[in-house]
């Protein structure tokens, strides 16, 4: 008990003197701003491409229908109407809009010429750009997609009229005819490996970075606080403390920093709705804690210095932010990627798998740092 209560008190110590580190409560302070910021953006109305939609021939028209049905969609594009053609083209060329989707006054018809292969009337739809890039070509595959059932009904009724049947059909027959075969929903189904009940149109991608965003944080917070430790190390606070004592002392100076972070961090997703399950954080966040608390002081004893460790960690900061799943997943360089504590937490929130390769990375990193200070004394953090 009396070991437990000086645990205790060294910890609240630590504690004590972290938060007089104005440098490490800046970083903790950015967790809940950069959450809300990146919360409060994702309210707001959001796209990859801007796009307005004008049916010349009114919203009651079957171009009408195209155009409400598109505006309803929520996803990466952002359509928004226009009362006339010249309305849409100004918005174009002034750059309000990426492009300008102009269902023609005569669509109907058109798309009935289409469908025959004829040009009588000119284009159903008129696509008006400033340039073409990637997305607006993709864009472009979305109004096919859009234009298809109509399309698909013209090429029927043609069909069905010219080559089947040579006599007048009325057109309510035909219509009941083509209904009856229509495939209702959709003919795939989209889900999550992971069991916590979330459907892919729920995901907002403005948000999707968030988690790794922030595990980056506690890493950052892990090697800020090895930055310290070589201060006050330096300045001799820690002479009286025994080698036996210091091993494990240095640990835990290091884990207090990571267990801050990690706090501010889970109530960062929380409040962010980032948030799976509260068994399943935990858990997750307490296996990487542990694995962060090794690597950074596997690190900070691999850089031998102050001056490396603090010139180094923008570099580590750097390759974490590209090489772990935080906004692509690059497949190609995995054996790198391994090395990385942020890889495996972040395929463990929807892989239950990798909550196992998580426990091996923690028990490899702390083998290999505790291997590397028998080996090599010089590199235990105490000055010689």
């Amino acid at each position: 008990m009396k070991k437990l209560r000086k645990g205790l008190l060294l910890y609240v110590l630590l504690q004590k003197r972290l938060f007089k580190k104005y440098s490490f409560l800046v970083i903790l302070c950015m967790v809940p701003l950069f959450a809300a910021g990146i919360r409060l953006v994702s309210a707001q109305e959001k796209g990859v491409l801007k796009i307005v939609l004008c049916a010349e021939d009114g919203q009651t028209s079957e171009a009408g229908k195209i155009q409400k049905q598109l505006l309803e969609e929520k996803g990466i594009i952002r359509f928004s109407a226009a009362e006339t053609r010249q309305e849409a083209v100004h918005d174009v060329e002034s750059g309000a809009v990426d492009a300008a989707w102009i269902f023609a006054g005569n669509f109907s018809e058109n798309l009935e010429d289409c469908a025959a292969e004829r040009w009588y009337g000119g284009p159903p739809v008129i696509v008006v750009e400033r340039e073409d890039n990637i997305a607006l070509q993709l864009a472009r595959e979305k109004l096919c997609g859009a234009l298809y059932p109509d399309m698909s009904y013209e090429i029927y009724r043609q069909f069905v009229r010219s080559t089947l049947l040579q006599e007048k059909i009325p057109e309510q027959e035909l219509r009941q005819a083509y209904e009856t075969s229509r495939v209702e929903g959709s003919l795939f189904q989209l889900s999550f490996l992971d069991e916590t009940g979330r459907k892919p149109e729920q995901a907002d991608y403005m948000v999707a970075p968030l988690r790794g965003l922030l595990s980056l944080v506690v890493l950052l917070c892990g090697l800020a606080c090895a930055m310290y430790y070589r201060q006050d190390e330096a300045a001799g606070l820690f002479a009286w403390m025994s080698a036996g004592r210091s091993r494990l002392f240095v640990y835990g100076y290091h884990l207090t920093a990571t267990v801050d972070a990690a706090a501010a961090v889970l109530a960062a997703l929380y409040f962010s709705g980032c948030f799976t399950s509260l068994g399943r954080e935990l858990v997750l966040m307490s296996c990487y804690v542990f694995a962060s608390t090794g690597f950074c002081l596997l690190v900070g004893r691999m850089c031998g210095s102050l001056e490396g460790l603090a010139a180094g960690t923008p570099v580590l900061m750097l390759m974490m932010l590209v090489l772990c799943p935080v906004f692509l997943d690059i497949r190609r360089l995995r054996i790198i990627q391994y090395l990385f504590p942020p890889f495996y937490y972040l395929n463990a929130v929807y892989h239950e798998s990798f909550l196992a390769y998580l426990l091996l990375y923690m028990a490899v990193i702390h083998i290999l740092d505790f291997s590397i200070l028998l080996a090599c004394p010089s590199k235990s953090f105490m000055l010689k």
